[in-house]
């Protein structure tokens, strides 16, 4: 677990043991409110967060090694809303789309409460709980960027340093590229960057 304060945002960062894939938790302490990006299967991130209020999970991509945990969670937090696109939704009930399936752990879940997301869509809970929505497939079909004040979370449409995952299905190298593209046009020295998999950021670093 790795903790940093981000303006007034409180921002930590858990490892799932399931792929190394990362889950965020970002919390607006004043007002008693937190969002989560990506549920893996980390036993310290659900302990962690036992007795937040979790208002919103947001799920980048339906790969498995990002929503692995998203079912234990929901039923640990049921007055939380999975917020996603469109594809990402439907996807987390399609063991065979979000890959479970050939990892011996089907995942079928429906959530009761969502969000259908699409470019440009805003949601705000607080003064500095407020996010954007960015459509950039690549990795896959459903990838989503959620911008929150300064922050990014790219999930794995874009991990600096690493190279592009596209062959499993849905991925595309053109959609990839010019989603990175765009994901790099938002950054700038204040950004804080929240990848799938490894270490955060500081926008200084990337540009």
């Amino acid at each position: 677990m790795e903790v940093i304060r981000h303006g007034d945002l409180k921002v930590t960062r858990f490892i799932n043991p399931f792929k190394g894939a990362n889950t965020f938790l970002l919390e607006d302490e004043n007002a008693g409110v937190a969002w989560i990006f990506d549920v893996g299967d980390s036993e310290e991130m659900l302990s962690a967060t036992e007795s937040l209020e979790i208002d919103r999970v947001f799920v980048t991509h339906a790969h498995f090694d990002h929503i692995k945990g998203i079912k234990h969670f929901c039923d640990k937090h049921p007055g939380c809303r999975i917020c996603a696109g469109s594809r990402c939704i439907e996807w987390l009930a399609d063991d065979r789309r979000n890959l479970s399936f050939y990892y011996e752990h089907p995942l079928d879940f429906v959530p009761i409460g969502c969000v259908r997301l699409e470019e440009g869509h805003i949601l705000q809970d607080t003064d500095l709980l407020s996010m954007r929505a960015y459509s950039t497939p690549g990795h896959t079909e459903d990838s989503m960027t959620y911008g929150i004040g300064d922050i990014l979370v790219t999930g794995d449409a874009f991990i600096p340093g690493v190279p592009p995952v596209t062959k499993l299905k849905g991925g595309d190298k053109q959609k990839y590229a010019h989603s990175v593209d765009r994901i790099k046009e938002l950054i700038t020295e204040r950004t804080l960057l929240l990848p799938g998999h490894g270490p955060m950021f500081a926008g200084y670093e990337l540009i």
